[in-house]
């Protein structure tokens, strides 16, 4: 069918489906529920970001626009990433059933390691991206990546013990995550901001979990770049709760734990 549609109407109804799958992703990933779309059903390409442009002038906001939604499709990718990781992380504690083989847990988590750094390396260039806009700020892309990164090694339903590699990995990230969300709050660059005070939120509770329960984690960094770390994101909830209330529970338990710690 995709054959005889217009280009123009293939691109919104693409862009319609991958804004619908990124809202449900977002939810059901940051707050933990079951995906209400799943991958295994899903064959829509990607929408094409020069579609809809050929034969348009090579203007500056043509350029924009274009390097806009290639950076929505990379956005997409994560996501399947993101979606890949918590389905594997979720199926190894169902029961076995024939039709939906568990997977080899080490097998693939080789497998999805170079995925997430190749998606890494692939960022479009920053500088092509609207100065005013999101995209613009390596943070951001940090932010993004680091949050995966988080999603894959931090403590989860598999059941099995946290590795000693694996907490030194989501406390680096976590901490790289507080520093880019500081950055991006500092610029007024927040998206969405209930769905970056959970992940910010989350890489704190990382940054604790790693102190308390690693040794390695604490022979490797330095007392005081922790500490910076934990006041980092203290001062960073502390500011989005000035607007958005719902944040000042976090900080209030965070700052205990993190005085505690």
């Amino acid at each position: 069918q995709a054959t005889s549609v217009d280009p123009a109407v293939l691109y919104d109804h693409r862009r319609l489906w991958y804004s619908t799958y990124q809202f449900d992703r977002i939810l059901c990933i940051t707050l933990g529920r079951p995906f209400g779309i799943i991958d295994e059903s899903m064959r829509v390409p990607l929408p094409n970001p020069w579609a809809v442009y050929q034969g348009a002038s090579s203007s500056e906001s043509t350029g924009f626009d274009i390097y806009s939604q290639r950076a929505h499709n990379h956005m997409f990718s994560l996501s399947m990433l993101e979606s890949e990781i918590k389905h594997v992380q979720h199926s190894q504690v169902w029961a076995p059933k024939i039709a939906y083989p568990r997977a080899n847990y080490a097998v693939w988590l080789q497998d999805i390691q170079p995925r997430l750094e190749e998606w890494y390396a692939t960022i479009p260039q920053t500088t092509k991206a609207h100065p005013s806009s999101i995209f613009a700020y390596q943070a951001y892309w940090d932010y993004l990546y680091n949050n995966a990164v988080i999603l894959l090694y931090r403590p989860n339903s598999t059941g099995s013990q946290t590795s000693p590699e694996a907490t030194v990995l989501s406390f680096k990230a976590s901490c790289q995550l507080i520093g880019s969300i500081k950055t991006l709050q500092r610029e007024g660059k927040v998206d969405i901001l209930w769905k970056s005070a959970h992940h910010l939120f989350m890489a704190g509770l990382g940054v604790i979990y790693s102190l308390w329960q690693s040794k390695e984690v604490r022979d490797r960094n330095p007392i005081g770049s922790s500490i910076s770390a934990l006041q980092s994101c203290a001062s960073t909830l502390a500011a989005m709760a000035e607007s958005f209330p719902g944040v000042s529970g976090c900080r209030d338990a965070f700052d205990t734990l993190s005085e505690a710690t």
